[in-house]
């Protein structure tokens, strides 16, 4: 049986691979068969074939049976896992490649509580899938598709209602929508809590999602801010479940800067965050007497954990955060709007709420590949990896895995020195290229 789901829910090449028309409607009917819901909420982010895909979905959703399909158009991915559990749906989907590309594509599943389903679940829709072998049945037209009615206004009237005791009057913002799902939503809530709003980066054409912009690329909103004297920018990605802030002198301060800004949000003494946070905010945390507990990367392992475990912050490097006590998975929005009521609390700006976390040296290099076969069994790298470890010894880490959602293996290393971890990085680098490299 092939993988169907990655990291974050499904993600190919818009109409090619799972995402063409027939695997699209094989998935939808796969899903209605195995849920069976009686009512399903749907979003997308903005890209040109959003709106092909969910066609496609609705026709496979419209196989198991009578069902009702609330369609919200473009809404960031928190909003709809908000709106999934608020309105009472049965499930929620959104269709969206986050940070990727435009031409890449994807969907991913939320339940009726506002959560990403759990691995078991969509391990039980890739057999089914699977199983039809390509085949498709005749639709049974007993699907009723509507709009979901007034979907902005109810996110944006949840968001503001749980910060109403805060005002942003007197604070700049930059906000860089990346073009994305945000683009709307966003400057409404900011600028309803009084802040003066700058915004850049909200015209979507279809194709310039994540362009040279956003979370992953915050060169463009460095500069704004700094341009603009503002006291904060924010960066959020495609679908606006993670943000990326840079603070009045043009600095970029990532998940991990925000988990330790927050740490006051902490309930139970315990954070949790993945494999990817800076040994530097381990080390804080232990200072401040907080438990520091590390999952797999993906905000819903994240979430798991934080559910096992008691714990109500949770996050990851890449600026993915949960407050628990507000949401159930990443939002991008409700992100930032907490570590603003820590600056207005505190009367700092980010920069010095920033100070408190040392950072250890991290390098972190993306490369690309052809297969992701396990690492262990290549010719070369277990070697190096091993040289690589004795080299570095006690005084940092090495982490090696692929990608969830793209054809990449990321290789990480942290180490007080900056020229050991480059040149242990690059050998490691060296070798999955000459192997599996593309």
């Amino acid at each position: 049986m092939g993988k169907l789901f990655g990291t974050d829910g499904i993600r190919d090449k818009a109409g090619a691979g799972f995402l063409t028309p027939q695997n699209v409607q094989r998935l939808g009917t796969a899903v209605s068969r195995l849920m069976k819901p009686k009512e399903i909420a749907i979003a997308r982010d903005t890209r040109q074939s959003g709106k092909m895909i969910e066609s496609n979905l609705i026709r496979g959703l419209a196989n198991g049976g009578e069902v009702k399909i609330k369609c919200m158009g473009v809404m960031p991915t928190p909003a709809l896992a908000y709106l999934t559990k608020k309105r009472r749906a049965t499930l929620g989907v959104v269709i969206s490649a986050s940070h990727n590309p435009f031409y890449d594509n994807g969907i991913k599943f939320f339940s009726s509580e506002g959560v990403k389903i759990p691995d078991s679940r969509e391990t039980k829709i890739e057999k089914l899938f699977f199983k039809s072998n390509g085949k498709i049945s005749k639709n049974n037209n007993k699907a009723k598709v509507s709009d979901f009615v007034n979907a902005g206004g109810d996110y944006i009237n949840g968001i503001t209602s749980v910060f109403k005791g805060i005002s942003l009057s007197g604070l700049k913002i930059v906000l860089d929508c990346a073009n994305g799902a945000t683009f709307e939503v966003a400057p409404k809530i900011f600028s309803q809590l009084n802040a003066r709003v700058v915004v850049i980066n909200n015209k979507p054409n279809g194709r310039n999602i994540n362009d040279a912009c956003g979370a992953l690329y915050p060169a463009g909103l460095c500069k704004k801010v700094v341009a603009e004297r503002a006291d904060i920018g924010i960066a959020f990605d495609g679908d606006g479940d993670r943000a990326i802030l840079v603070d009045g002198n043009g600095v970029v301060r990532d998940g991990d800067y925000i988990m330790a800004i927050c740490a006051g949000f902490a309930k139970g003494g315990k954070v949790v965050g993945t494999v990817m946070a800076n040994f530097g905010l381990e080390k804080y945390f232990f200072s401040r007497g907080i438990k520091f507990l590390r999952t797999q990367v993906g905000d819903k392992y994240v979430y798991e954990t934080m559910c096992k475990e008691g714990a109500s912050l949770g996050g990851e490097q890449s600026g993915h955060i949960i407050f628990s006590d507000i949401a159930r998975t990443g939002d991008g929005i409700v992100t930032a709007l907490k570590v603003l009521e820590v600056m207005v609390s505190e009367q700092s700006s980010l920069a010095e709420l920033s100070v408190t976390l040392k950072k250890v040296p991290q390098v972190l290099i993306n490369v690309k590949v052809n297969r992701k076969p396990d690492l262990g069994k290549l010719r070369l790298f277990p070697k190096r990896l091993k040289n690589a470890n004795a080299k570095l010894g006690r005084s940092g880490r090495i982490l090696v895995r692929y990608s969830g959602t793209e054809p990449l293996a990321r290789v990480m290393v942290e180490g007080e020195k900056q020229g050991l971890i480059k040149r242990i990085a690059n050998e490691l680098v060296g070798a999955i290229q000459k192997e599996i490299g593309l």
